[in-house]
């Protein structure tokens, strides 16, 4: 019998089962509702349209957050966001009075909202969501009201993405999710490598970010100011994304350009496109939705999709409130260029994260993860707690292979300079003598990853054979031995 599926497979290798669209779909389903909402009251009450850009643009920002099911944990979660957007909105009044010193406010706020992750992953998560209305309203086409109801409206506008997101969330998730999955206890059979701090990096990791991420958007503002006075969004927000999420110096690069390619392949695309259709049509709303769905659909694939739709989604904003022309694309492609190499180069240079110090905690982290799933199956654990072990393995794992792309891709660079006769022997002989150990710690993670997945498998298929878990247990061994000689890692 012909499988129907099986041509969608072909030309979707990378999504075959389709979740990554399911989940791109569902995702625009919270933001739809949100826009309808906002226009709708529109037509009750004065939404101005900046209430209705900044309900959108959150939605899209919240669709790429776990919410979670804990109500008092979205309580808390709401909180955070409503006190943000009453900042942000008077942050962004204050920059309409005093420009230079909104801007101030603004880059220390979004610094410390990063510097606030070394409290731990509570106050991570709750620097992420205060980030969303600071962004929000910086790429508003529009300028900011200078009235309280403009912060009343902004409060409802992220209310309504807030609830229509979550409750998109709770209807995706499967039961079995829904719970706050306990933090596990480590395995006492197969230890962890300890951390070994240097030095001369005394600093955290989330305090280096912040400071790279402070000098990153204070010089695109500048440069903005200097450069593209008319068009200052482009460097600024560009910047912010090439920091956001930094996972090392060699990720930053790697990310970097990767965000910066898409960036500007969507400005260039969504410009063009913008020339072709009227200011204010409808058309331009449509396609700022379909970019935004294929942006969240692509973006497991590659960040340059993501950077591409979203780039391209606001090109198109702006288009549709009329900035077009030539001149608007040369200041966007040059705008997102410097935003994208400032960045990279005060992640690269100011207070910079080795990017196998980053790998290798998530290691560990994976390593204890991974060991007390194993312990939990031989202690026969009930279903719900091995599903709750398994589910932070699972995620464990993922985090370091995103931690491991930007290894791979400079142990490729490196591999491809060696081999390359055109390259300069000095360069060549440079490049042999780097060692890329953290592709190799990415490997022993990846080892212990499938012989996870064999074991979830035959857990949840009630077998009794003990061979994977035999097999997981070695190769959870070699990854601790891995760690404990990884005692000064190089990037």
């Amino acid at each position: 019998m012909t499988n129907p599926a099986a041509p969608t497979r072909r030309v979707l290798p990378f999504d075959p089962e389709l979740v990554h669209l399911r989940g791109a779909v569902a995702a625009m389903i919270a933001v739809l509702l949100s826009f309808w909402s906002m226009v709708e009251l529109s037509g009750f009450a004065p939404v101005d349209v900046d209430s209705i850009v900044l309900s959108v643009v959150v939605a899209v920002m919240l669709t790429r957050r776990d919410l979670g099911d804990d109500l008092r944990e979205r309580a808390g979660d709401l909180g955070v966001l409503a006190v943000a957007t009453v900042i942000a909105a008077l942050v962004g009044m204050l920059s309409h009075q005093v420009e230079f010193l909104g801007e101030a406010v603004f880059v220390l706020a979004l610094g410390g909202f990063v510097w606030a992750r070394r409290f731990g992953a509570r106050a991570a998560r709750l620097g992420t969501i205060a980030t969303l209305p600071f962004i929000a309203t910086l790429v508003t086409p529009l300028p900011l009201p200078v009235t309280s109801g403009f912060t009343l409206w902004a409060l409802v506008a992220i209310a309504v993405a807030f609830g229509w997101t979550s409750l998109v969330q709770w209807v995706r998730a499967r039961p079995a999710d829904r719970h706050t999955a306990a933090a596990a206890p480590a395995s006492q059979t197969v230890p962890a490598a300890p951390a070994t701090p240097t030095a001369h990096r005394t600093l955290a990791p989330s305090t280096r970010m912040a400071m790279q991420l402070i000098v990153a958007l204070a010089v695109a503002f500048l440069a903005g100011h200097m450069l593209f006075p008319d068009h200052l969004v482009w460097p600024v927000i560009t910047a912010f994304i090439v920091c956001a999420g930094n996972r090392g110096r060699g990720d930053v690069v790697h990310k970097g350009v990767l965000r910066i390619a898409g960036a500007l392949a969507g400005t260039l695309l969504a410009s063009l496109v913008t020339g072709v259709t009227l200011p204010g049509g409808p058309l331009a709303i449509t396609l700022i939705f379909v970019a935004l769905t294929i942006a969240l659909w692509l973006r497991p694939l590659s960040y340059a999709y993501w950077a591409a739709g979203v780039t391209a989604a606001l090109a198109l904003l702006y288009g549709y409130f009329g900035q077009t022309g030539p001149g608007v694309l040369e200041s966007r492609l040059l705008g997102v260029l410097v935003g994208g190499v400032l960045a990279v180069a005060a992640s690269w240079f100011i207070l910079p994260v080795r990017t196998t110090d980053v790998l290798r905690a998530r290691s560990g982290a994976a390593l204890r993860a991974l060991a007390a799933y194993t312990a939990a199956v031989r202690a026969g654990r009930p279903a719900e707690e091995l599903e709750e072990h398994r589910h932070a393995a699972a995620g464990a794992i993922a985090r370091v292979a995103e931690a491991a792309s930007a290894p791979r891709t400079l142990e490729r660079l490196r591999s491809g300079l060696v081999s390359a006769r055109w390259v300069p022997k000095t360069v060549r002989a440079w490049a042999s003598a780097q060692r890329i150990s953290a592709g190799n710690l990415a490997e022993l993670v990846a080892d212990a990853g499938a012989e996870f997945e064999t074991l979830a498998a035959a857990v949840a298929s009630g077998a009794g054979n003990r061979d994977p878990l035999t097999e997981l247990g070695r190769r959870l061994r070699s990854l601790a031995a891995a760690l404990d000689e990884l005692r000064r890692p190089s990037q």
